[in-house]
């Protein structure tokens, strides 16, 4: 079951494991982990937090979020939030947060320009880091963070323009209060990459995981195999082919036209046709008001969306399974297919039915995957560092 929200977690054990120093010259460094997609905020941090948020935000006066006097109404689950550095109009407070999909006119942060210098990306970015600051979050600490793009915007200007903008001194305004943190390193991997370290790094000190194991089904040390993963995400499908433990990147490919979006657009038009839910619904609006049965409910409607989703999927999931396998040429000799994404899980189970060859495996917890991987991944990092330091201080490794 999805924990959608702010939740904790017990990063005690992970933090046991990595024998990591827990401040930076007396400031507290925050280890973070974060996958911000095209539709969803998925984050872990060493402060016990777990974030999975919708990746967009809305304006603080929007008519289905706050009441008359510009209060948030009592059912919602939403922040107010100003970046200091990235609000378009410094005078007003955003709101994000699980409703926020909810919201008459919810603002995306998908963008195919100059994505990794978007205001609105990079705010949201900032917006995710402080909540998962936790207890931290009053204490200006420095954070190393790994975050994750999507596999076909890998390349160095975007590298570069990421790390240019998240490096440094942030400052926020959290439902009134102020909150600074510092960025002291930023480690940028295609998302599927993160699935990838979750499954490997065991502990810094048994870095390859022997013991990696999918419900009863036991895959031994994946260093030595060769093995794809399938990021379901927002907007599209990533591909990422892992050969001897490294990114195979001739078995990188990015599949448009099975995202969740899609799923989304084609339920809004079957929504859009019964008069009883009222009109004009986008694929924002059914996605905010449905539940995990895939139940519509908005004010006195509702409407079982199950067999049309059902299939939506049927019919695509030949295609799907062809554009997947036709991405990995040695796709005969690749262990497994790993699905991955929030989307896997509704994916999944219509590739597993058509598949003879027993390749697709949905991995547990699918939608958060990626963010374990890149905090076991910022974890890693700041170990390094530590060592690194105590080298150029004559001390011994």
């Amino acid at each position: 079951m999805k924990q959608f929200g702010i939740t904790k977690f017990d990063a005690e054990k992970l933090l046991k494991d990595l024998n990591l120093e827990k401040s930076n010259n007396g400031v507290p460094i925050v280890t973070v982990g974060a996958d911000i997609g095209n539709g969803w905020i998925k984050g872990r941090s060493s402060a016990s937090v777990q974030v999975l948020l919708p990746s967009s935000y809305a304006l603080p006066f929007d008519s289905n979020l706050v009441d008359a006097d510009n209060g948030l109404k009592p059912s919602s689950k939403l922040h107010f939030f100003r970046s200091k550095k990235y609000n378009l109009d410094t005078d007003i407070d955003y709101l994000i947060g699980e409703d926020v999909l909810k919201a008459e006119s919810p603002i995306s942060t998908f963008s195919h320009n100059r994505r990794y210098t978007n205001e609105d990306y990079l705010m949201v970015t900032e917006f995710a880091i402080v909540l998962l600051l936790g207890k931290f979050a009053k204490k200006n600490p420095d954070v190393v963070l790994t975050v994750g793009v999507p596999s076909k915007d890998k390349i160095d200007k975007n590298v570069d323009d990421l790390k240019n903008e998240l490096l440094g001194k942030h400052t926020v305004i959290h439902n009134g209060k102020e909150v600074t943190f510092n960025v002291i390193f930023v480690d940028v991997q295609t998302q599927p990459m993160g699935s990838h370290a979750n499954f490997i790094i065991d502990s810094v000190k048994n870095t390859w995981n022997i013991n990696f194991t999918i419900g009863k089904e036991k895959f031994g040390n994946l260093r030595n195999t060769h093995y794809g993963l399938a990021d379901f995400g927002n907007h599209t499908v990533d591909l990422e082919g892992i050969l001897e433990g490294k990114a195979n990147i001739r078995e990188r490919k990015t599949l448009l036209g099975f995202g969740m979006r899609d799923i989304y657009e084609h339920l809004a038009k079957v929504v859009n046709e019964d008069e009883t839910l009222g009109i004009h619904h986008t694929a924002d609006s059914v996605e905010g008001y449905l539940d995990e049965n895939w139940i519509f409910r908005q004010n006195e409607g509702v409407k079982d969306l199950k067999k049309e989703m059902d299939d939506f999927l049927k019919n695509r999931a030949i295609a799907l399974k062809t554009s997947i396998l036709a991405s990995f040429p040695q796709r005969k000799v690749m262990k497994k297919i790993f699905l991955v994404g929030g989307g896997s899980e509704v994916w999944g189970p219509f590739l597993k039915a058509i598949d003879e060859d027993n390749k697709f495996v949905i991995v547990p917890y699918p939608q958060m995957s990626n963010a374990y991987g890149f905090l076991k991944l910022s974890h890693f990092r700041l170990e390094r560092m530590f060592k690194a330091r105590s080298k150029d201080k004559g001390g011994s490794e």
